[in-house]
């Protein structure tokens, strides 16, 4: 693939741009939810415009079709762009290591327990 088309408004997480990032494919997205982290300037994040409201209060946001289009041909049209952003995806995608997750928490854990740090309710 040349590029990532990723123009959901409620990602988790955003696996799909970290899975497209190791290809070196750059990713357009929804500058919102994970996307944002993500994705940040190592693709295109377009703006929502507007938003809606489920059933249950939660907000839900959405990107004007014109915005993904330019981005779209925008990033065919320029490889030297694609290129960047897919080297620079690849870097941190490959920062996203199960060891790597892993000893964050480690370090955090040891930080909590150098301080004795005691839950909020405990204090």
């Amino acid at each position: 693939a040349d590029i990532n088309i990723t123009p959901s408004t409620g990602e988790g997480f955003g696996l799909s741009t970290i899975e497209s990032g190791i290809c070196e494919v750059p990713t357009i997205a929804t500058d919102c939810s994970a996307l944002h982290e993500t994705v940040k300037d190592r693709g295109i994040l377009i703006e929502p415009k507007a938003y809606a409201y489920n059933t249950d209060g939660s907000r839900y946001w959405f990107i004007h079709p014109n915005d993904l289009k330019e981005a779209i041909i925008d990033l065919l049209k320029d490889e030297k762009k694609r290129e960047k952003y897919g080297k620079a995806a690849k870097k941190f995608a490959e920062k996203l290591t199960p060891e790597s997750r892993a000893k964050l928490m480690l370090d955090r854990f040891e930080i909590l327990l150098k301080d004795d740090a005691q839950p909020v309710a405990r204090r």
